[in-house]
């Protein structure tokens, strides 16, 4: 986990061991893994970082980033505690001037041009069940690669 997160997901039930630590880009991999990346985003974080200029720009320097410090075809996922609905209805659109389309334009970009894995869940909870199973499953492929 990296040391900049905020606040971190509760990993509470579920058999996983946890080190704060620096992550060059992103805010969870397993350690010394240069191929898998994961960013958790609240749903207003989501929203700002993906629809505001300045902050939208940031975001793709962010993955450029990814991509430089790991290589070309790392996967990169952002877990995101909010649903496609929730995008939808629940956001408050009325203090912007951009419309739910023009947010799911840019979700649809982060996957389709920029590689990004974009996975929309419920909430807070589900995220953290979300990225264990994410790194998990990632953890299994390298013990794979190793056993080769």
């Amino acid at each position: 986990i990296d040391t900049r997160e905020q606040k971190p997901p509760s990993f509470r039930g579920i058999p996983v061991a946890t080190e704060i630590d620096t992550v060059d880009v992103f805010d969870f991999c397993i350690k010394n893994d240069k191929e898998w990346a994961v960013e958790r985003k609240g749903m207003g974080d989501l929203v700002n970082s993906i629809t505001v200029s300045k902050n939208w720009d940031r975001e793709r320097r962010k993955i450029d980033k990814a991509r430089e410090r790991f290589y070309e075809g790392a996967s990169l996922h952002y877990v995101c505690e909010c649903s496609l609905s929730d995008l939808v209805k629940k956001y408050d659109y009325s203090r912007r001037k951009i419309s739910p389309n023009f947010t799911l334009s840019r979700v649809r970009e982060l996957s389709i041009e920029h590689g990004v894995n974009v996975w929309l869940v419920d909430d807070k909870r589900t995220s953290a069940d979300w990225i264990y199973r994410l790194l998990r499953h990632r953890n299994q492929m390298l013990q794979r690669e190793a056993k080769k």
